[in-house]
Order: C-alpha cells, then structure tokens, then sequence
C-alpha cells in the first residue's frame, strides 16, 4: 500500500543502495565496482533527503562526494576505454603473454 511504501521507502532505497556497494565489492572489473559503488552512495543520498528533518548534513556531503569522485572516475574509465591502441608485433606479444591475464587493459600497457 502506499502509506506502507511512504514510511519504507527510504529504508529501501538505503538496502537496495547497499546491495549495490556489496556486489560491486565482488566485481572484478573497476568501472563495474566504481558503477554500483556510485549507485550505494547516491542511494544514500536519497535516503538521508528523505528523513524527517533535521538533514543529517554530513552524510548527505560525504555520500555526495563519494559519488561525484566514483562519477569522474568513471568518466576517466570510459575515455580511456574508447581510445584505440595500436602495439607493434613484439609489444602485442609481450602483453597478451604477460600483462593481460593480470587485468591490464592495451591502454595500461601503452601508458607503461
């Protein structure tokens, strides 16, 4: 019902927030953790602007800032990503023997 949802509401949004931080901490992959990292603390947000006053202030900042540093972050990781890497011969060998299957990405590898 609705004035069940109304009381709830923000408790679900703070669980399904902390759903999101827990998986992300089991993701291998850094923009799929930084992703649901992101969702967490947004969530957060939510929940503590939806609590009767007074506004709990510094979790709503701290939470914020989490967020905003997971979204630039993420930006970065996408910009990276959509660049093309071009390796010689012997550079793409080196990589796909000794790099890759630790989770360096071609790009990481060109940076090095």
């Amino acid at each position: 019902t609705m004035a069940w949802l109304k009381e709830n509401g923000p408790v679900l949004v703070l669980n399904l927030g902390s759903i999101c931080t827990l998986v992300g901490f089991t993701r291998s992959d850094v923009l799929e953790l930084r992703t649901l990292s992101m969702s967490g603390s947004v969530s957060a947000v939510f929940y503590f602007v939806m609590q009767e006053p007074p506004l709990k202030l510094a979790a709503i900042f701290w939470s914020s800032i989490c967020a905003a540093v997971n979204a630039f972050k993420i930006g970065k990781i996408l910009e990276e990503r959509k660049t093309d890497v071009v390796l010689q011969e012997r550079d793409e060998a080196v990589f796909v023997e000794h790099f890759m299957p630790h989770g360096v990405t071609p790009k990481q590898f060109q940076l090095l």
